[in-house]
């Protein structure tokens, strides 16, 4: 382990990556891959302390996913539709695969000087990486229901 104590944080789907000195970040090259040429990124508050980031592709899936919101919609769904949606911002990489991360989302995922990049199927989560290893302290693994469904989703 080096001298940060990140090297066991990196593997082909997860990466830590510097904040230069004007707050931007690059997105690897194991996530950018997956985005179209010129694709916008939609970044939001995620329901643990971090930002999860979708192409403007499966941020679209995702609302459907969700379905049309109305006033008489359930609280639950209105709730998450809000936390999603009312954190939300369109972002652009730069020529050099760089981006700025707001200021909210920047304070509410607790960076600092790096961010630990985690590469999901249909998104990837920034996370400050002490954050990430004291979460995963908190919530281990627990592969239980995995063996209780056969292998299913709990729905």
């Amino acid at each position: 382990m080096g001298k940060s104590g990140y090297k066991w944080m990196k593997n082909r789907n997860s990466r830590i990556v510097k904040i230069d000195e004007k707050g931007r970040v690059f997105l690897p090259t194991s996530i950018r891959r997956g985005l179209f040429y010129g694709e916008k990124i939609i970044l939001t508050t995620g329901f643990e302390p971090c930002i999860y980031a979708f192409s403007a592709s499966n941020w679209e899936k995702l609302k459907q996913e969700i379905g049309v919101i109305t006033p008489f919609s359930k609280p639950e769904i209105k709730n998450t539709y809000r936390h999603l949606q009312g954190n939300s911002e369109e972002i652009e990489l730069d020529s050099q695969g760089r981006f700025l991360i707001p200021g909210h989302l920047f304070e509410y995922a607790r960076l600092k000087d790096r961010v630990f990049f985690i590469k999901m199927d249909t998104w990837f989560e920034l996370w400050n990486p002490h954050v990430f290893a004291e979460y995963q302290k908190k919530h281990p693994v627990n592969a239980e229901w995995i063996y209780k469904n056969d292998g299913n989703q709990i729905s």
